[in-house]
Formats: structure tokens, C-alpha cells, sequence
């Protein structure tokens, strides 16, 4: 196993469930495979809170959720305005804050605590979890086979160096190798090809989600009007105090809008969209009816057969199960596609199969078939 890799800066650390919490300060990690990093497509010439807004309507109209059943925090990103967001269920992370410790200063999705640098993947292997950093804009959690095939996904926009970190696995390995750029064990080696590791700041935006959404609506309505007054009433003999009093407003505004968003599930061919869990546990929440299996679980199960095809989309509901748009190179790989599927314990429909130059599209509805829950 090769040598732990900090992050410059990073503060004490310390994973949610690993023992009782410290009582000195430090930052605590969530299982990033609950905690999605994912696209947000806003044009850039929305900015500031009309992004904010933008944003909770865009997700909310595509995931069809209540605001009350998802949590969304922007991952903010320099000189230019957000376009990927940290998507959580509002339960879970209940439970994770009532579990942290007094010197808790922040919570993090694990994958944002990994070594991070422009061009760099990293990759870590714990045990049966893969952590990664796709570059400073981009990372998941996931099981060892599920990251594999993200990473041979996100291959089409190659890094140029690789910090490979943990235990060895073949099959991550095999993906990594297939990137055919030079792989670093430290931090050390990696800095000898001119790659730096970024901050801890730069590495983690100033993403918290330690604090909820109730508490952050409830501390602006108490404190931030009274300090704007206080700010007015100063502004005659202490200009720097009314300054800085704005600012503050500013700021937790900006801290309260990001907080209501509202994400839907729409999944692009080369995202981590297999680490989507609190979404799909959201859908079947408000369902009157139990589906016959976690739809979690239909994604893994279906997720190898679906590689093989270019997916689309992916849409999930209670009604109607799994909704998979793909497209194949003929109506025979579509057939063998759906063959696999159903070998796979799935029932399989196949709706609206279409013809065009680069072959036949088509969406197939999945669901899990008798016996095999």
C-alpha cells in the first residue's frame, strides 16, 4: 500500500462512523457514494442568486422532487459561475451532523479530502471502496467494479498524469493503464513532472455542508437584519464596520440560496451516474407504492450490460421502473443488449427504436423480474 498524501493545508480529519468524533478542531467525511458531485447545465450569463434560483428549477423539474427531499450545495468554481452542485438527502445528512463532534468545523463528501492538482486524476483503493478526484471539478465514491467503468468512461477526456493511491486492483488498475499516461505513487514524484497539488481552500472550494438548511434560514432572519441596521446606524463615525456588515449579508445570503436546490437525476454518458443513491431513495420515498427492488440496486445490476451500449439518458420511476435511452451500432446489438439484460434477472421492454447514421436508438424499460428481488 503506498504512503498517505495530504493536501497542503488540509486540516485533522476525521470519518463519520470511525469512533468517537475528536474534540479538537478539524473537518469531517461523509461516504462520498451518498454525496454526488454533479453537472448543473445553466447558461454562464445567469450569475449570483438568479443562478441560484435558476438552478433549484432546473433540478427540480428534471428530478421531480419536493425541495423538502434534497439538499443541493454548489461546488463553486473560479472566475466564472457554477456549473456542478453536491446533491444530498436531507434524512441522511440529518443524521451525519447530529453525529459530528463539537470540533467540527466542516462536512465533506470523502472524495473532496483526496490529493488534488490541474490534469491530475487521483485514485485511491480502501478496502471495497474506490475514491477519486477527476481534476479539481469532478470526483466520486464508488464500489471497485462501478469505478471502473467511470473511469474508462471518463477516458474520452484523458488526464495527464495519474496519482495512484492504496491498495492495488486489478481492475482499476487495468482502467488506469488505459489512459496510457505515467502513474505516481507520491506526491514527490508527481511533483517532478511540474504538477502541483492545489490548496486545501482550492482543492475544496469552501464547500461545507455542515449546516442545515433550517439553521441557515433561522440564523439570517435573527441576526442579519438587526446587523444591518446596527450597520446604518454606525456608517456616520465607523465606515469599515458598515463595510464589512454588508459583506457578512452578502455572504449569507448567497450561503442560504445555495442550500435550496433541488436536483433531478439526468444522466450524461460520461458523469458518475451510478453514484446517485439519495436521489433514487428520494423518488421511491414519495411513491405511494414499494417497487419491487431498490432502483440503487437496479442501476449496479444493470450497469455492466448498459456499458456496452452509448447511454443517453437514465430516468427512474415508480410507475414504470427503470427508463434506459441507448443507442447501439444495429437492431441485433440492441437485441443481444436486451438478451443480457434479462439474463441479468431484468424484464425487458424495448420502446420507440429509431434508425439514424450512427445506428438504432431506442428506450428500454427495466425491471426487475419475478424472483429476482
Amino acid at each position: 500500500m503506498t504512503a498517505k498524501v495530504h493536501i497542503p493545508g488540509q486540516p485533522a480529519i476525521w470519518l463519520i462512523g470511525d469512533g468517537t468524533p475528536p474534540t479538537t478542531p478539524h473537518v469531517a467525511l461523509a461516504p462520498g457514494a451518498d454525496l454526488p458531485l454533479l453537472p448543473v447545465d445553466l447558461p454562464d450569463g445567469i450569475k449570483g442568486r438568479a443562478r441560484d434560483r435558476a438552478g433549484c428549477r432546473k433540478l427540480a423539474e428534471q428530478l421531480a422532487l419536493p425541495p423538502d427531499r434534497v439538499e443541493l450545495h454548489p461546488f463553486r468554481q473560479p472566475q466564472r459561475p457554477w456549473s456542478r452542485a453536491i446533491a444530498a438527502d436531507p434524512a441522511q445528512l440529518s443524521e451525519w451532523r447530529h453525529a459530528l463532534g463539537r470540533g467540527a468545523h466542516a462536512l465533506l463528501p470523502d472524495y473532496l479530502a483526496l490529493p488534488c492538482a490541474n490534469g491530475v486524476w487521483t485514485v485511491e483503493v480502501t478496502g471495497d471502496t474506490v475514491r477519486a478526484r477527476l481534476g479539481p471539478e469532478d470526483g466520486f465514491t464508488a464500489e471497485p467494479e462501478l469505478a471502473a467503468l467511470l473511469l474508462e468512461r471518463a477516458i474520452s477526456s484523458p488526464p495527464q498524469a495519474v496519482l495512484r493511491l492504496g491498495a492495488p486492483h486489478e481492475a482499476i488498475d487495468s482502467a488506469l493503464r488505459a489512459t496510457r499516461v505515467p502513474l505516481h505513487a507520491s506526491a514527490e514524484t508527481l511533483a517532478q513532472t511540474g504538477h502541483r497539488l492545489l490548496r486545501w481552500p482550492d482543492a475544496t472550494r469552501g464547500c461545507n455542508l455542515r449546516a442545515p438548511l433550517a439553521r441557515r434560514r433561522t440564523l439570517h432572519r435573527n441576526w442579519a437584519p438587526p446587523a444591518a441596521v446596527a450597520g446604518l446606524a454606525l456608517a456616520t463615525w465607523l465606515t469599515g464596520v458598515a463595510f464589512e456588515t454588508r459583506d457578512l449579508q452578502y455572504r449569507d445570503a448567497t450561503a442560504r440560496h445555495d442550500t435550496e436546490a433541488m436536483l433531478r437525476a439526468h444522466v450524461l454518458p460520461t458523469g458518475p451516474i451510478l453514484d446517485i443513491r439519495a436521489q433514487v431513495d428520494a423518488a421511491l420515498a414519495k411513491s405511494p407504492h414499494s417497487p419491487p427492488a431498490d432502483p440503487f440496486h437496479l442501476f449496479q445490476r444493470a450497469a455492466q450490460d448498459l456499458a456496452t451500449a452509448t447511454v443517453r439518458s437514465v430516468e427512474y420511476s415508480a410507475d414504470t421502473g427503470l427508463i434506459a435511452t441507448v443507442e447501439t451500432g444495429g437492431f441485433a446489438e440492441l437485441e443481444a443488449l436486451a438478451r443480457s439484460l434479462r439474463g441479468r434477472m431484468f424484464a425487458v421492454e424495448i420502446r420507440d427504436p429509431t434508425t439514424s447514421d450512427n445506428g438504432v436508438s431506442a428506450s428500454l424499460t427495466l425491471t426487475a423480474a419475478t424472483g429476482s428481488q
